[in-house]
């Protein structure tokens, strides 16, 4: 009876669901397009419309819908980031997609 009961409160408590993150602390994503005006790759920052955004090694950047890394990104580059703001307001990409323009090659 004892192994019946403590088989049933296992089974009640697998079935209360579990929430991991509360959504409404998920930040916010922005987006802005326009053209990289500077970038400082040892610094992983880079300037769209003389907009300052950080750009982690997590950040998801694509050019011509391949995967690419920060260092191929130049200056004049059309760009869509995707971005939130930390804690401490600083803008910090998640995606970035580069315009292809036909003449880059992989």
């Amino acid at each position: 009876m004892a192994r019946l009961l403590s088989v049933l409160m296992i089974l009640m408590a697998l079935s209360i669901p579990c929430y991991c993150q509360d959504e409404s602390a998920s930040p916010a994503l922005n987006t802005t397009e326009g053209t990289v005006t500077s970038l400082d790759w040892v610094g992983e920052v880079m300037s769209v419309n003389d907009m300052q955004v950080s750009v982690p090694s997590e950040a998801r950047i694509t050019k011509g819908g391949d995967r690419i890394g920060l260092g191929d990104i130049n200056v004049g580059d059309q760009v869509t980031v995707s971005y939130y703001n930390d804690a401490s307001g600083r803008r910090k990409a998640v995606r970035i997609a580069v315009q292809y323009s036909g003449d880059w090659a992989v």
